[in-house]
């Protein structure tokens, strides 16, 4: 089986492989090996499968990926709506502060005797 069947590494986004274990059974893990200090936590698979089919499902096998991306794009666009809101409601307070600073009665809630 060729790694184009396997979804990307869930923790670092890099490539996986399926490997035979030894004393028979299949594993998957991420190809990223270790490298001095820092490693990729998907590099070692620590189960094995009787067959290459189960170990490719267990791997390609994630949280609902949609359902994540939806919500994910939801808060962002939550998040760009309140920056506008917070941006209106600052230039609103500096506008109301400028006019104070000139003696507008009324940016104070006050009357204009002139």
């Amino acid at each position: 089986m060729s790694n184009t069947e396997l979804l990307p590494c869930p923790f670092c986004g890099g490539p996986a492989e399926l490997e035979e274990v030894d004393g028979g059974g299949w594993s998957v893990g991420c190809e990223e090996k270790p490298l001095s200090v820092h490693y990729c936590m998907g590099y070692q698979s620590l189960t094995s499968f009787a067959t290459k089919r189960e170990a490719i499902s267990a791997w390609n096998t994630r949280t609902q990926l949609d359902e994540l991306r939806a919500e994910n794009e939801r808060l962002k666009n939550a998040c760009v709506a309140l920056e506008a809101r917070l941006d209106a409601e600052r230039q609103q307070r500096m506008n109301w502060q400028d006019r104070a600073l000139l003696g507008d009665d009324k940016a104070l809630g006050g009357t204009n005797a002139t």
